[in-house]
């Protein structure tokens, strides 16, 4: 999650580390059963729409591979936000203050919300007058 950090490079890797000082096991088994999911429905397509290895005809090796195709961008997905949630969770169990990046993206999330302009259009709009 370096991205969330305001420190780039081997500092931003270091504090990541400490954010996971006593949690590694615990985010390392969400994280392998994550990776797992996607492993699993890469075999599953190889098997199924590539090798054809249950003999199903085209139409229903078609299906299954748009089937798989979602069902791994499911996976990818619920990746992305377990390592989001890992470290939000492994943030605020250390107290730590929130990098600028979040809070510039909550206050973009409460804005948009509440239906109000987004910092982008305000921007535009106060450069063309």
């Amino acid at each position: 999650m370096l991205v969330l950090e305001d420190d780039w490079g081997f500092p931003g890797m270091h504090i990541s580390d400490e954010l996971l000082a006593g949690k590694y096991w615990a985010a390392a088994t969400v994280f392998w059963t994550t990776d797992g999911c996607v492993v699993a429905v890469q075999l599953a397509f190889g098997a199924l729409v590539v090798d054809d290895r249950m003999g199903l005809g085209i139409r229903l090796r078609v299906a299954a591979g748009i089937t798989l195709a979602v069902a791994l961008w499911a996976a990818v997905m619920a990746g992305l936000v377990a390592q989001v949630v890992v470290y939000f969770v492994c943030k605020s169990r250390h107290r730590q203050r929130e990098s600028s990046h979040v809070t510039e993206a909550k206050k973009y999330l409460t804005n948009v919300g509440r239906g109000r302009a987004t910092p982008t259009a305000t921007a535009t709009r106060k450069r063309r007058q």
